[in-house]
């Protein structure tokens, strides 16, 4: 299984990386993706490992701020014995 989300996240109308997705993503069951900002205020969650954020806010549904984001993420890996989890943390950069 693989799966690896990028750093920087350019949401800007030109359709080039206009939606995080990630950069790999096979044999991967479902995803706890959370994204939080600098408040530690959720802002986007999602389980489909494709994620697919537009920049929008969760609560709002309005573009958000130019920034950096943090995310956990819980990766459901499919493997030939079974479901096994696999924990991620990290951060992406939202330019506009």
């Amino acid at each position: 299984p693989e799966y690896e989300l990028p750093n920087i996240f350019t949401p800007n109308g030109d359709n080039a990386n206009d939606t995080y997705i990630p950069v790999k993503n096979r044999f991967i069951r479902s995803v706890d993706f959370v994204l939080y900002n600098r408040w530690g205020e959720i802002v986007y969650e999602a389980t489909d490992p494709k994620l697919g954020w537009d920049g929008k806010t969760k609560q709002m549904k309005q573009m958000a701020s130019d920034g950096v984001y943090f995310y956990t993420c819980t990766v459901y890996e499919i493997h030939y014995y079974g479901i096994k989890e696999r924990k991620l943390k990290g951060f992406v950069q939202l330019i506009k």
